[in-house]
């Protein structure tokens, strides 16, 4: 918890590898691989492998300040209140302001966390994003980018939620793509219990 608040707050932390595969970028990539090609055709030596990159623009210090933290009498769990944004103010419509709640449990590798903005989001906070369950769409969930952010400055890994209305975990619940098929595909989609009760 003590990282947390420490990043959170403004501290240092190391910024990840960058999002390409490996943390090499595509262009040293593919300058390896073209030269390595010619090295080989000519018997040269190989070129030197590319060095792995951090992603600076994610670097930037966190704005954040903690509003409430709380252990339990008997110590076995902690709970920790965030609160990002309060110094970023936007013209025409104030700061977009991020609540964050994270519940330590003892003895659990698992952070549960809860984080919901205070302002309604405009398309100036978009961006394009793909989703499984409906291909490319406009993104405005800024406090969940906010916490996905969070989350690879500290490097925790990310656990899934599985749940029945997610594709990636229902095998009966077509993806983006496989809903183009559908016309052709007439009673082959059989709906699971969980669409019967939204």
């Amino acid at each position: 918890m003590n990282s947390l608040v420490a990043v959170a707050t403004g501290g240092d932390f190391e910024p990840a590898l960058l999002q390409q595969p490996f943390g090499i970028s595509r262009t040293d990539a593919v300058s390896f691989i073209f030269k390595g090609f010619q090295a080989a055709l000519t018997g040269n030596r190989p070129p030197e492998k590319p060095k792995f990159q951090r992603d600076q623009s994610a670097a930037l210090a966190f704005n954040g300040t903690v509003a409430e933290r709380h252990t339990a009498a008997d110590g076995s769990a902690e709970y920790l209140h965030l609160v990002f944004g309060t110094n970023e103010f936007v013209e025409g419509r104030g700061a977009n302001i991020v609540d964050a709640e994270f519940l330590f449990l003892k003895d659990d590798n698992i952070v549960d966390l809860r984080a919901s903005s205070r302002t309604n989001p405009t398309q100036a906070d978009g961006q394009l994003s793909l989703s499984l369950s409906k291909g490319i769409v406009y993104d405005q969930n800024v406090a969940q980018r906010q916490l996905e952010r969070l989350r690879k400055a500290l490097q925790w890994e990310s656990v899934p939620v599985i749940t029945g209305f997610d594709p990636r975990f229902n095998q009966d619940k077509p993806l983006f793509f496989e809903k183009l098929y559908q016309p052709f595909l007439r009673g082959t989609y059989k709906s699971s219990p969980v669409d019967e009760m939204q």
